[in-house]
């Protein structure tokens, strides 16, 4: 699987635009993975790990698409 900075640089390469410094230093930052019971850097997560990650953070709501 990718992680979300080999995702990152994959979508430099392809766009136009320059990559958002608050993204690269929130790629720099670390998160604790009560899994795997250390700090582990967020560029270095699995794209799946950082969205069920922010799903469940508090305040986040997320919803179901209305049809």
């Amino acid at each position: 699987m990718f992680t979300l900075e080999q995702i990152i640089k994959m979508e430099e390469a392809v766009s136009t635009r320059k990559l958002p410094v608050d993204i690269a230093k929130l790629m720099d930052k670390r998160r604790y993975s009560h899994n795997e019971d250390r700090w582990v850097r967020i560029g270095d997560l699995p794209l799946h790990r950082v969205l069920r990650a922010w799903a469940k953070e508090p305040g986040n709501t997320i919803v179901e698409p209305s049809q």
